[in-house]
Formats: C-alpha cells, sequence, structure tokens
C-alpha cells in the first residue's frame, strides 16, 4: 500500500510540474532584412577580405644586362606574394592578391627596396633611388 501512495504522490508530482509556459515571448527589436540589398552598415565597412593590386615595373635601360630576384612582400618579409627574376629592361606588369588588412608592401629589386601603401589598386614601380639629394 506504501509503495501504491509513494508512486501515485511521484506520478502527480510530475504530471503538474510539466506545465506549458502561457507567457508570450518578448517582441524582437530589430528588423528582419528580406534581402542581401536591405542591410545596411557602417560606410567604412567592406565586405572584400582581399584586394587585387597591379603592380607596374618600369624598365631602366643599363649598358650591361642586370637580373636579379623581384620581389613583392608584406613590410615585416613573412609573407611573399611575387618572386621571380626580371631583368631591368624590360617592363613588366602583374596582378597579385593580397588581405583587406594588409596596409603597405615592399617591392624589392636586388638592394633597391621601397614601400607602398596598399589604399591604391595600383603600385608604380621604378629602379631610380628616391633617397638620393642633390649637392
Amino acid at each position: 500500500m506504501k509503495k501504491l501512495l509513494i508512486l501515485t504522490v511521484i506520478s502527480l508530482i510530475g504530471l503538474t510540474s510539466c506545465k506549458k509556459n502561457l507567457e508570450t515571448p518578448e517582441e524582437k527589436s530589430s528588423v528582419q532584412a528580406k534581402s542581401f540589398k536591405e542591410i545596411k552598415t557602417n560606410d567604412q565597412f567592406s565586405y572584400n577580405t582581399s584586394n587585387e593590386i597591379t603592380l607596374n615595373v618600369s624598365p631602366m635601360i643599363t649598358p650591361n644586362r642586370i637580373v636579379n630576384t623581384l620581389r613583392v612582400s608584406s613590410t615585416d618579409g613573412k609573407t611573399i606574394y611575387i618572386s621571380r627574376l626580371a631583368s631591368m629592361d624590360e617592363a613588366l606588369t602583374e596582378k597579385f592578391i593580397i588581405p583587406s588588412t594588409e596596409k603597405s608592401l615592399t617591392v624589392s629589386f636586388g638592394s633597391i627596396r621601397k614601400t607602398f601603401n596598399t589604399t591604391a589598386t595600383l603600385i608604380e614601380f621604378d629602379y631610380l633611388n628616391d633617397n638620393l639629394t642633390e649637392e
């Protein structure tokens, strides 16, 4: 008899504890966009995660043909985007992709090194030393 009473009490407790939630959920304050065009973002926000850069190398005529490695890399040198043999007397155009987080690049040819901002999509590289001063 005790077992039947205990079983009945447990059953009643179990059944009464399972109630349906009758409260209405709070209304959402944000509006759901129905298309991608309806999404509004900050003016400075960019959906792109990469940028295409065009490198134009201006030739320089020399008495002897000078060939060396032309390298485009991150300014810290850890990421190399282009590495190829190039001759100083040949014009060159290369397109490559960089992450949009990359803010500047270094272009080097032998001992010539120049740093460029990646805000522009075109890099104009020449072999002239920009650090020369007139006396």
